[in-house]
């Protein structure tokens, strides 16, 4: 009886192995946060990213990007490929990243990503991309959701861009915020 079981226990985790029925749990399991119950706020199960506040050690905030995948309605995340910055939630703020991640099929896809916080008429994100001589390689525009985060994908010929700029515009079309 005893054999039996050890052997069900043994087939359940081969077979589950390290998926968890949440997200939430998926990222608590994997060792990214230790020290604080994350808040998601950003998830895709298409491409597989999430990014997520948590603390530290000594309590101060930060915004991870994560990559994760979901076979049979169950989350598995990554731990390759991680991004974390300590942000300021509390005071007028902004940060702007080029991050990649790999899908499924071993090709990086590189994406724009960032937060920003405390500038409560801020809608959209006008980024710049230039390569090492300042020529202006890619320029787009992105939604910053309620949770202040924002998300766009980068062109598959963009591999290494070398500067990217910014501006946060409010609900009007005024520039609030110019990092460029």
């Amino acid at each position: 009886m005893r054999r039996a079981l050890s052997i069900l226990v043994l087939v359940g985790f081969l077979v589950g192995g390290c998926s968890h029925a949440t997200l939430l749990e998926a990222i608590e399991g994997s060792g990214l946060v230790e020290h604080d119950k994350p808040e998601i706020l950003y998830s895709d199960d298409e491409e597989g990213i999430v990014i997520f506040l948590a603390k530290d050690s000594e309590g101060n905030y930060r915004l991870c990007r994560g990559s994760y995948t979901v076979s049979n309605n169950r989350y598995n995340v990554e731990s390759s490929g991680y991004y974390a910055k300590e942000v300021n939630i509390f005071g007028k703020s902004d940060f702007i990243a080029v991050d990649s991640i790999e899908d499924g099929s071993d090709k990086q896809k590189h994406i724009v990503w960032g937060g920003i916080f405390h500038y409560p008429k801020a809608e959209e994100v006008h980024y710049f991309v230039k390569d090492e001589n300042g020529e202006e390689l890619h320029q787009n525009k992105t939604v910053i959701t309620s949770k202040h985060i924002f998300i766009d994908e980068l062109p598959a010929h963009i591999e290494e861009p070398h500067e990217v700029t910014y501006q946060v515009v409010d609900d009007e079309g005024n520039i609030i915020v110019d990092k460029s």
